[in-house]
């Protein structure tokens, strides 16, 4: 069991993340993932336990008539509250969630850990513990299945917005200037998580598209786009042993998906590696309404015209 000094600490300033999140007393324990091969590759299991994370997973199975197959520990990391770091590595990854009453995430088992052990390693300096430690696992984790646990998707989210369509000539067309907006440190974090979720697909163009958000007027709008484009390309099994083609395949699709009716994405995209079915299946996955491109065009100067004598 790690320990914490709970006492003796200077009060936390208003940027603490004690102050943020209202914890007064630091309990001490882990921040663990675990998978089930029942579930998928992708969907993982972040919570808390002051006992051994294989302790509490064996509990989760043995205890509840509603799993089918035991849970394996991913990894899990000692930290100082454990508490407040749950919290925290939930609010991060809040855009992967299943269901807001469940600790159930669509994501990366790798950028999971990486913000766990980022969470556990900020509050363990507030508190002035050493770095968080990797929980030794006692026994091999059992190998991920392709079958998958039907799932409640959450109620779709939609965006309320005028705009009239009109044709624009792409080359016409020009990038705003980077800092039309400011981001908040919220944002640039999950900016930060989106590049690790996505580093695979296009590893260099991905980089330089995120980067631009500071561009958009609206990067809260194109921020949470982005979160669900890659939540829906995570229902891909296996996503990191598929081809390249396939998954810049996928994701193209999801992407067009993001500003255009299904049938409209099924009907105009010319399918290579994918399915029609698989296809389908995949772009139903995206979860917000879409919502067309919309260009703001700059007013011609107006010009006052004199009569001629």
């Amino acid at each position: 069991m790690p320990s914490s000094k709970t006492g003796g600490r200077d009060s936390p300033g208003p940027n603490s993340l004690f102050t943020q999140f209202g914890s007064i007393v630091a309990t001490p324990g882990y921040v663990y993932i675990l998978q089930n091969p029942l579930y998928g590759a992708y969907v993982v299991k972040i919570g808390l336990t002051t006992r051994e994370p294989d302790v509490r997973a064996k509990e989760l199975y043995t205890g509840s008539s509603g799993v089918p197959a035991p849970f394996d520990v991913a990894i899990a990391y000692s930290v100082g509250d454990c508490g407040l770091a749950e919290k925290l590595t939930h609010k991060r990854l809040a855009a992967y969630r299943l269901n807001k009453r469940r600790e159930f995430f669509r994501t990366s088992p790798k950028v999971a850990a990486a913000v766990a052990l980022d969470s556990c390693a900020r509050i363990n300096q507030e508190l002035g513990l050493p770095p968080p430690e990797l929980f030794k696992i006692s026994k091999a984790s059992t190998q991920n299945t392709n079958s998958r646990k039907k799932e409640t998707r959450p109620d779709r989210a939609g965006y309320t917005a005028e705009a009239v369509p009109f044709f624009a000539d792409p080359f016409t067309l020009r990038e705003s200037p980077m800092g039309t907006s400011t981001l908040s440190s919220d944002q640039l974090d999950r900016i930060e998580i989106l590049k690790m979720q996505l580093a695979q697909v296009y590893p260099d163009k991905i980089m330089e598209m995120l980067s631009g958000f500071s561009r958009d007027t609206y990067p809260e709008q194109e921020i949470l786009i982005w979160e669900h484009i890659t939540k829906a390309y995570l229902t891909i099994e296996e996503v990191e042993f598929a081809g390249d083609h396939l998954r810049h395949e996928a994701f193209n699709l999801l992407l067009m998906r993001s500003w255009a009716p299904l049938t409209d994405v099924l009907n105009s995209f010319r399918l290579q590696h994918l399915t029609r079915k698989s296809a389908k299946r995949l772009l139903k996955s995206y979860e917000l309404k879409p919502l067309p491109i919309l260009v703001h065009s700059r007013p011609k100067p107006f010009v006052l015209k004199t009569a001629t004598p």
